[in-house]
């Protein structure tokens, strides 16, 4: 018995200066009080992920990269309709909106230019619409004795000056058209129509609707025919090369058209035409523009989403083992809508997560 422990007792030993070798030797792997199981957070900062739960997240890495690259110039703006090719429609004076005979067209809808949208009939008081009508009845009454006087000159022709007649022949002609309007101001309609082609971008109307004179009824904007008004707190502008803009979580490529120079509310407004189909944006939708001017900076390439933290404390995390991941503070500038500029923190060299960096900071 005691033979048989002694040997326990050596292979113990033994066991244990194998596991200590092969740790020793072995840096990268989990140490004993690390679980190889699961992703969790070290005492120094870092955080310990098998390869099974790097594989799942979808983490991914590359190495970094000194290069020179022009940073962005970050300005906040908004969508809106290009004057030039778009269309206001607003009520040329106060009246009830009425439905054409294939109904209102629905907002979106592409129209082309000249297309019925509604019918506008003029509103007016009871002592005012009384008036037209007597109005109107006089005329009437006058318009029909001025016929009666024509056919008898026409009759004596001849016997009766020549200028009587042309008189009679005159104020004949002129009637009609004061009939025809008094009968418009009086209960008359008018079309609104189209002014241009493209998509109906916003229309407030239905059918019995009160407007009120030069209120707003609706907007058409052509499929290329939106731009971006950014703001620039920088009086001395100049020409901006290539944009790009971030308007919800669509990237759209822009154009520079230019600054008035004219500051509103402490700001220089400055234009750009969105390049490509627009027509999934919405009047009003903010944007962030992201500007590329000449001015070049040494630093690393790296996507926007390798960043974690925000712009005054960002970091990046590093892979320095198989499955170990350390924080880096770094120090950042927008490069256009998806990537950024490391400028501090990152030497060159180091493999830097571009894929999964949040889900690595949520790891407790």
């Amino acid at each position: 018995m005691k033979f048989i422990a002694l040997i326990a007792t050596c292979a113990f030993f033994a066991t244990s200066a194998s596991i200590a070798h092969a740790h020793a030797g072995h840096e990268d792997e989990a140490p004993a009080q690390v679980s190889a199981e699961r992703a969790q957070r070290l005492s120094d900062g870092g955080v310990f992920m098998p390869k099974a739960s790097q594989r799942s997240l979808g983490v991914r890495t590359q190495l970094a990269k000194i290069v020179e690259a022009a940073p962005a110039l970050v300005l906040e703006g908004r969508v809106i309709a290009d004057p030039a090719s778009g269309g206001l429609l607003q009520a040329p004076f106060a009246g009830r909106i009425d439905a054409p005979a294939e109904g209102l067209p629905r907002p979106g809808a592409t129209l082309k230019a000249g297309r019925l949208i509604a019918w506008l009939t003029p509103l007016g008081s009871g002592p005012e619409l009384a008036s037209l009508r007597a109005s109107r009845a006089e005329i009437e009454g006058r318009l029909a004795q001025a016929r009666a006087r024509v056919a008898r000159l026409n009759e004596l022709d001849g016997s009766v000056p020549k200028k009587d007649i042309e008189d009679a022949r005159s104020e004949l002609a002129a009637l009609p058209r004061q009939l025809s309007a008094l009968a418009g101001g009086a209960d008359a309609r008018i079309a609104l129509r189209a002014p241009v082609a493209g998509r109906l971008a916003g229309l407030a109307l239905q059918a019995g609707q009160i407007v009120e004179a030069r209120q707003e009824l609706a907007q058409i904007v052509p499929p290329r025919g939106l731009l971006v008004e950014a703001r620039s707190f920088d009086a001395g502008m100049r020409r901006l090369g290539e944009a790009q803009a971030l308007i919800g979580t669509q990237r759209m490529k822009l154009a520079w058209i230019g600054t008035t120079g004219v500051m509103r509310e402490q700001a220089v407004p400055v234009w750009f035409r969105i390049e490509g189909d627009a027509s999934e944006l919405a009047i009003g939708a903010p944007a962030r523009v992201f500007a590329r001017h000449a001015t070049l900076r040494k630093g690393v390439v790296l996507p926007a989403a390798a960043l974690s933290g925000d712009q005054n404390s960002a970091a990046v995390w590093l892979h320095t083992g198989a499955e170990r991941f350390m924080p880096r503070s770094v120090k950042a500038v927008p490069l256009d809508a998806g990537q950024v500029l490391v400028t501090e923190g990152l030497a060159g060299g180091e493999r830097v997560v571009v894929a999964g960096a949040t889900l690595i900071s949520q790891v407790r």
